[in-house]
């Protein structure tokens, strides 16, 4: 859908502003920041055997530009880090620039572009794009190189050559009347390339090039203040070996209409997304239905669920004159949708939150949700079976309930008391499986001090949580105290945080020999800032964790020490 708000352009103010500027001889404006950071960790070991957790020498660098020549903007942005034990190269690196003049957005270098869920969302890419929203419309553009194709090149974080490398092209057109009234269309298409020679490939390997192409439309209209429909449809074709030969006589709904040219090794598969939005005066109401057929996938995203049916109702509603706000969401999940898999899983999904506010200096919330999955296990996945399927329930229940009190009407002092708790169960031929069942409860306690017009601040809080399941124990106590105070008048900043933990550790019959145990962890944290003039910051930080040892866990000490440099420019040029 076409979520973006378009305004028409005052055409007369924007050449008056041109025209001022021009008389002016103020043509470019650039701003912008940069910051470097450096840090060396010290980590001991104590005998322990203990690995440490972030490299001893570590740095990382960041910058962004502005660009404003007569109305075209154009940021800029960089960043590159060492974070990295494997290789002495960057961690990770990019570059990109998107200028924008008027309604006309350009992207070049490492950008991101959204077309659909369905499509192209949420991947990085290396190339060019470009955005129109002149008014009601809006056509969008892209294509680049696309993240790495096989999942064994996922370990190569550096610029390495992998052996195929994963380009896409896309294209999105939509409507918006600004009424209610919105209608999209959007192609991608991606395929891998070799970047090797033939001979050179690794015959262990089974990987092959993928072609994917993925049509989507979708629409929503607004009947009235009352009710809201709104749609999307996409169809997905993948071909999972290029190399394979063609199909012959293929339907047009494996074309995508004369587009793709299938092959043997090629799928087609839909999505869909319907949704009614209700507005009662007194509440909202959403209904929503999806579904993903079993092979569906896109290259255009990250992370891909398939093979799901949803049905979803929420409501929503502000009671006894604002000062309850109640919200619930329900829902049933279901997959093996064509009968092919070899476990089916049937969940179902319930929440409710409620926000209560007593009075002006106090306010509670309470959240409960129960979750519950039903999996069926056929024959087929377990053959030495003479059933028809084997059912696994699981359960899920948890509740949260905060309170937060001001207490003086300036609200110079704070209390806040939270406390959650969080069951999770597998049943078995209808009982509750003793053997795997969790238990996680949680309890918090701070006060915050703040006085009116002080230089310094004063924080303290108390948690203890508790983690248990048949084989093991874990219950863990400890105060935590934080101080921060503004420096040199209004120029620095200086706080300190110190904490204890206690943890409480039992062990059950899946740990024989083991002895229960108590283990001690102190936190310190020192740091402090100080601006150098009114666009440089500078600032150091040290922290130091001591945590003790015994059977089952490793005692270390980390002392980490870091300094970073920040600095900022703005203005206008000729």
């Amino acid at each position: 859908m076409l979520a973006s708000s378009l305004q028409a352009q005052d055409v007369e103010g924007f050449f008056s502003d041109i025209s001022s500027r021009i008389a002016s001889r103020d043509f470019l404006r650039t701003t912008g920041n940069a910051g470097a950071n450096i840090g060396y960790d010290y980590f001991d070991d104590q005998g322990s055997g203990a690995r440490p957790r972030v490299p001893q020498f570590n740095w990382n660098m960041n910058a962004g530009l502005n660009f404003d020549f007569l109305g075209i903007k154009a940021p800029f942005n960089a960043a590159i880090s060492n974070r990295n034990t494997l290789y002495n190269l960057p961690s990770y690196s990019f570059l990109g620039i998107s200028p924008t003049y008027r309604w006309i957005t350009l992207h070049g270098g490492d950008r991101s572009m959204t077309f659909s869920p369905y499509s192209l969302s949420g991947v990085n890419f290396r190339g060019g794009g470009i955005e129109l929203r002149p008014k009601k419309f809006y056509l969008g553009l892209m294509s680049g190189r696309l993240r790495r194709a096989r999942i064994q090149d996922a370990g190569s974080i550096q610029d390495i050559e992998t052996v195929f490398k994963r380009y896409g092209q896309g294209v999105k057109a939509g409507y918006d009347n600004q009424a209610g009234t919105s209608f999209t269309a959007s192609l991608f298409s991606s395929s891998d390339r070799l970047q090797i020679d033939p001979s050179q490939l690794d015959t262990n390997i089974t990987a092959r090039p993928e072609k994917n192409m993925v049509l989507t439309l979708g629409g929503g209209h607004q009947f009235s203040k009352f009710l809201r429909f709104e749609t999307e449809w996409a169809r997905s074709v993948l071909t999972r070996d290029d190399t394979s030969p063609l199909l012959d006589n293929p339907t047009g709904a494996i074309r995508l209409f004369g587009l793709f040219k299938p092959r043997v090794s090629t799928t087609a598969a839909n999505a869909f997304r319907a949704k009614i939005g209700l507005s009662p005066k007194f509440g909202k109401i959403g209904l929503q239905y999806e579904r993903i057929d079993p092979e569906y996938r896109t290259h255009g995203s990250l992370f891909f669920q398939n093979d799901l049916e949803n049905f979803t109702a929420s409501f929503s509603a502000p009671l006894f004159d604002n000062k309850l706000t109640l919200s619930t969401n329900v829902g049933l999940q279901r997959n093996d949708l064509d009968n092919s898999s070899a476990a089916n899983n049937n969940r179902f999904i319930g929440s409710l939150n409620l926000n209560y506010t007593v009075s002006d200096r106090i306010n509670t919330s309470l959240s409960l949700s129960n979750f519950t999955a039903t999996n069926r296990y056929k024959a087929i996945a377990v053959d030495n079976l003479l059933v028809d399927s084997i059912v696994l329930a699981q359960t899920q229940q948890s509740i949260d309930v905060t309170t937060s009190i001001l207490l003086d009407p300036k609200g110079k002092n704070a209390l806040v008391f939270s406390g959650g708790y969080q069951r999770a169960a597998l049943i078995r031929d209808e009982v509750i499986d003793p053997n795997q069942t969790s238990k996680f409860s949680m309890f918090l306690m701070s006060f915050a001090h703040q006085p009116e017009e002080s230089p310094s601040s004063f924080s303290a809080s108390v948690l203890v949580h508790r983690n248990a399941n048949p084989d093991l124990n874990i219950t863990t106590i400890g105060p935590t105290a934080g101080y921060n105070r503004k420096i040199f008048g209004e120029n620095g900043t200086f706080n300190l945080t110190a904490g204890y933990q206690l943890a409480f550790t039992q062990f059950g019959p899946a740990f024989p020999g083991i002895e229960d145990s108590s283990d001690g962890v102190i936190q310190v944290s020192l740091g402090g800032s100080y601006k150098l003039g009114k666009k440089q910051t500078f600032n150091v930080s040290t922290s130091f964790i001591n945590a003790a040892g015994s059977e089952a866990r490793p005692g270390y000490s980390d002392l980490r020490l870091n300094a970073g440099y920040g600095f900022s420019f703005g203005g206008g040029g000729r």
